[in-house]
């Protein structure tokens, strides 16, 4: 077995790690990033302990989804893995995995009901930036009448602290409008 047949390093240093029902959240204390990996990509980032071999997931996964998987879809997400740095070191693929792209993976499993590896991320802000967006502003006396949904047009606001009435808070203004 040479090392590619294995599967890599899953990334445990500076990240926090949260099981959500069938999806995978992980905030990157590093880059300030929180990813969201999806039922089959956490599938695969778990199967990533150095041991289990590339096919033995493959095998998995098919049989998890009633599907005849091969390689490059195991691959892809592994591509994935590696460019949201969740993988301890880069990975050398094999060449015929070389250029794999998602529309090729996506195209061949086409006619299948297949959920394809996903990650979605969201640059989380800066602990300055956090602290002072989460601090709740004056509230002028006017702005607090009581009324029933929130707090009315023109008044400040902001996502952590209140619901404005009958719109939203203008992230721009930090206002009701």
């Amino acid at each position: 077995m040479t090392v590619p047949d294995l599967m890599p390093l899953a990334r445990s240093k500076d990240i926090i790690v949260q099981q959500m029902d069938d999806e995978c959240l992980i905030y990157d204390l590093t880059s300030n990033k929180a990813l969201c990996l999806n039922s089959v990509s956490a599938e695969i980032w778990k199967k990533c302990d150095g041991f289990t071999t590339i096919q033995e997931v493959t095998e998995m996964l098919g049989k998890q989804m009633n599907i005849k998987l091969d390689k490059d879809f195991v691959w892809l997400a592994i591509a994935d893995l590696e460019k949201n740095k969740l993988l301890i070191e880069k990975v050398k693929r094999p060449s015929e995995f070389e250029n794999l792209s998602r529309r090729k993976v996506l195209f061949k499993y086409a006619l299948s009901t297949l959920v394809l590896p996903l990650i979605s991320s969201i640059v989380a802000p800066t602990p300055v930036n956090a602290q002072s967006a989460t601090a709740c502003p004056a509230i002028p006396p006017g702005c607090m009448g009581g009324i029933p949904g929130g707090i009315p047009t023109g008044c400040p606001c902001t996502l952590n602290c209140s619901n404005c009435f009958p719109g939203a808070c203008n992230l721009g203004t930090m206002m009701c409008v």
